[in-house]
């Protein structure tokens, strides 16, 4: 007689052993790049990149230990929904940034500082000959 738990899907799930490794490794990609930028152990930029990278590896790694994605051919679809899932978070992200700032020059055009060779003479005031003219609407 068989029961539900003999069904297997035939994909591996990890061991506690395993489970204990990507933790271990998810909690070190986590506390080291969070004490380098409380350290200011480099300069922000170089902060930012080393958390950059230290955050890509915490997701390779919950992918391995956590959702056993190994690359094996019983894990194809999983993959490709995967990359599917990547890409249109990617789409909907770089769309968002080119959206805002497209909207940003176009809506807001009076915001933006005039460049220094656009700036008037005599310390930005009217040159003399239009100081000087009559401006009433009547003729």
């Amino acid at each position: 007689m068989s029961s539900a738990r003999d069904v297997h899907s035939g994909t591996g799930h990890g061991s506690v052993g395993s489970y204990v490794s990507g933790l271990v490794l998810a909690v070190l990609l986590t506390v080291v790049p969070f004490m380098l930028i409380m350290t200011k152990a480099f300069s922000p930029t170089t902060l930012a990149l080393i958390a950059l990278v230290f955050a890509v590896i915490q997701i390779v790694v919950h992918l391995v230990y956590f959702l056993h994605m190994d690359g094996s051919a019983e894990q194809h679809w999983t993959i490709l929904s995967m990359v599917f899932t990547i890409v249109t978070v990617a789409f909907v992200i770089m769309g968002s940034i080119w959206i805002m700032y497209h909207l940003d020059n176009n809506m807001m055009p009076g915001m933006v500082r005039p460049s220094p060779e656009l700036e008037l003479p005599n310390g930005g005031e009217a040159p003399m000959d239009m100081q000087n003219m009559d401006h009433s609407t009547t003729p």
